[in-house]
């Protein structure tokens, strides 16, 4: 079964939306695991509330989806994505790619679900 796409809306126009997949990365086994797939934020709209508010509704979704852990890739120089991610409880998980499309290098985090900020 698909997984929903959130959206959030702000002044009558898109501003951001994520989506999760099951986690398909070959060393990862087991039906437990979530993957953020997207999330993509307007630079205007690019604040803690928004990107937070995001990553719970797809954690949640995961969790619904009896998930107990939850994975994304985010590019390694993208300090502030990697901040809210930390604060959230994704570690880093030592797996490391090269993006070709991107052009950049990305790096592999997990939690533990459901997702809870640190204190």
């Amino acid at each position: 079964m698909n997984w929903p796409l959130f959206v959030v809306e702000a002044r009558g126009g898109l501003v951001g939306f994520a989506s999760g997949i099951p986690c398909r990365d070959h060393e990862l086994t087991g039906g437990s695991v979530g993957k953020l797939a997207a999330i993509y934020l307007l630079e205007s709209a690019s604040g803690e509330i928004v990107g937070t508010s995001l990553l719970r509704r797809c954690s949640a979704e995961a969790v619904e989806r009896e998930c107990d852990a939850m994975t994304l890739w985010v590019r390694e120089a993208n300090l502030r994505a990697r901040e809210l991610y930390d604060v959230r409880g994704f570690r880093l998980g030592g797996a490391r790619a090269h993006g070709a499309k991107l052009e950049a290098d990305e790096v592999r985090t997990r939690a533990d679900l459901p997702i809870v900020d640190a204190a």
